[in-house]
């Protein structure tokens, strides 16, 4: 799974080139935007998908709709 909508070394290589000025901002049509990730998020962990927005609730399932406890995976 892709966490960025390009490959991690377009965001550092367009921030090297223009400046810290890129945000990334993931969602769907049907919740809107979930996370953000800031220029410093970005310049820390470029593929990152940022952190979940204020007021917005993010729970990873696994494939059978079940709640993942934090910090496992599927």
């Amino acid at each position: 799974m892709q966490r960025f909508g390009a490959p991690a070394s377009v965001a550092t290589a367009w921030m090297d080139r223009f400046g810290d000025n890129l945000y990334n901002v993931y969602g769907s049509t049907e919740v809107g935007q979930a996370t953000l990730a800031t220029p410093d998020d970005l310049r820390a962990a470029p593929g990152t998908a940022g952190r979940v927005i204020s007021g917005t609730v993010v729970e990873v399932v696994d494939s059978d709709g079940h709640a993942v406890p934090v910090g496992e995976t599927d």
